[in-house]
């Protein structure tokens, strides 16, 4: 049986959500020096995989980003979304099963609210990383979107306080993992998550209004 293009892509966003988001919870299981190196290069090596069929997101609000541009459609959008949600929830299950912690689902609930570090922690993550995904992603070079990002995980991540998680599929699926240092709140995800996508909106105006139209401007001086 043959599977529409469509269906593949929604596929792979849900294989490489998974893969990232056990790289996530694995890494904070095993207290390993190199968790913040492994992080990044799962992420990349994902985008490797299944950039040229999806477009390797695993990100909703990258997704939404495209989407917003009219770069994806409707559906892909919808299909993107519900992969990545899904992938995140199957991937802190695997990660858990890994490291032998049991893949019984939880959910993280509390009264703490974000501070105002975590939430501008967040948007500047979210806004750097979906500025440098999009620009690569849209100017030809795609093959160096992937190693680009993940360095931008990588150095986010450890100049942050909330290690950049700049997804809202990773937090979401954070709110069900019970591996200690990978669970978030359901309350503080969601403030999270508001500003991730504030940071996605932020890298729609900084790409359509900077970089855009000032590489429009040198070009033009180039030709005068």
């Amino acid at each position: 049986m043959k599977l529409n293009k469509l269906t593949r892509q929604i596929i792979a966003e849900f294989i490489g959500t998974t893969v990232f988001l056990a790289a996530v919870v694995g890494a904070t299981a095993s207290a390993s020096p190199f968790g913040g190196v492994a992080v990044p290069v799962a992420l990349g090596l994902m985008m490797v995989l299944f950039g040229d069929l999806s477009g390797g997101h695993f990100n909703p609000v990258i997704s939404l980003f495209f989407f917003a541009r009219r770069q994806i459609t409707g559906a892909q959008f919808g299909g993107y979304v519900a992969a990545q949600l899904a992938g995140s929830v199957a991937g802190v299950a695997l990660g858990a099963t890994i490291w032998n912690q049991g893949a019984n689902l939880t959910f993280n609930t509390g009264d703490i609210l974000a501070t105002p570090a975590v939430i501008v922690s967040e948007l500047v993550g979210t806004t750097v990383l979906v500025w440098l995904f999009a620009k690569f992603a849209g100017s030809g070079k795609g093959n160096l979107a992937a190693p680009v990002v993940a360095a931008w995980v990588f150095a986010a991540g450890t100049f942050t306080s909330t290690h950049a998680i700049a997804n809202p599929a990773v937090t979401f699926g954070r709110f069900f993992t019970a591996v200690s240092g990978a669970g978030i709140q359901a309350n503080v995800g969601v403030e999270l998550m508001l500003a991730q996508v504030g940071g996605a909106l932020l890298a729609l105006i900084l790409l359509t209004f900077v970089t855009e139209k000032g590489l429009a401007k040198a070009k033009k001086r180039k030709k005068a």
